[in-house]
């Protein structure tokens, strides 16, 4: 038979390795969720100051004047995208369609177009020769359906787009 003491100090050992692993896991736990929530706010703080500085860089890229090879009406020569905005130059006018950009779940943006304005020179002929200008360093490239085909690849991008015998 097992004594009375002996039987103490087992449930003795056994309470206090009970409330040490106890202890451990409910402090690692508390010490890991500060710790997430530690990171998340430095994420915040990175990411808005990554934004700032992406915003500033953004603000001082010039305009880059794709030519249209088929990815847009045809009627359109060169076309510009951006941030709120896409502007179509074809051989008589210029076209600025504006965006207004509203923020979806998990900070994906959805753009709606909210108003477009046309703009043209008047006495102007009506088929200017529209040439894009200093040839930017990037290119532009799009893969629309299955059809290798259709895809339009290495369009060239220009700083300048000059109408011709206006």
């Amino acid at each position: 038979m097992i004594k009375r003491s002996s039987m103490n100090i087992f449930a003795t050992i056994l309470l206090v390795a009970l409330l040490a692993s106890y202890y451990m896991f409910t402090e690692r736990k508390t010490s890991s969720i500060l710790e997430n929530q530690a990171l998340k706010t430095l994420d915040s703080s990175l990411a808005k100051q990554n934004q700032a500085k992406f915003l500033q860089t953004y603000e001082k890229t010039p305009l880059n004047f794709e030519e249209n090879t088929g990815q847009t009406d045809s009627q359109v020569k060169y076309l510009s995208r951006g941030n709120g905005y896409n502007l179509f130059l074809t051989a008589n006018k210029a076209t600025l369609s504006l965006k207004k950009t509203k923020k979806r779940l998990l900070n994906k943006e959805e753009n709606n177009a909210i108003m477009a304005v046309e703009m043209a020179i008047l006495g102007a002929k009506p088929n200017a020769n529209v040439v894009g200008e200093e040839e930017a360093p990037g290119k532009s490239s799009y893969f629309i359906g299955n059809d290798p085909s259709k895809w339009k690849t290495s369009v060239a991008n220009y700083t300048k787009v000059r109408y011709q015998g206006i």
